[in-house]
């Protein structure tokens, strides 16, 4: 299984870039520092609301790449229709997701014999 193809998906997809929290002035601030501060507030939640938009767009399309990964996996090792692939699946992602989708294959390869 080649799975560089699911890397090349994975690093096509930008991360968006995430808004700066605002500093609060110091407990001397004059009015017009904590009038600033305010305004920089309301940017910033805007911008924040923005970003947890693309955000979830970004993790949608890293689920549904991870998804095919999944499908292609199971369907080269001929357990597609098998009743604990899932479960196979799970124990190989839990064991191997750390170290890369080579790894999650290497562990699905190690497995599949006691499910077949």
């Amino acid at each position: 299984m080649d799975t560089n193809k699911y890397y090349e998906k994975l690093k096509s997809i930008p991360y968006p870039d995430r808004p700066k929290k605002p500093v609060f002035p110091c407990a001397a601030a004059t009015s017009k520092q904590l009038r600033s501060y305010a305004d920089e507030v309301d940017v910033f939640t805007k911008a924040r609301a923005e970003w947890l938009e693309k955000h979830k767009i970004f993790t949608e399309k890293q689920s549904e790449i991870y998804a095919e990964f999944k499908a292609e996996l199971l369907k080269e090792l001929g357990i597609e229709n098998n009743p604990k692939a899932e479960l196979l699946y799970s124990i190989a992602w839990h064991k191997g997701h750390s170290g890369g989708l080579c790894d999650i294959w290497s562990e699905a390869c190690d497995l599949v014999d006691l499910i077949k």
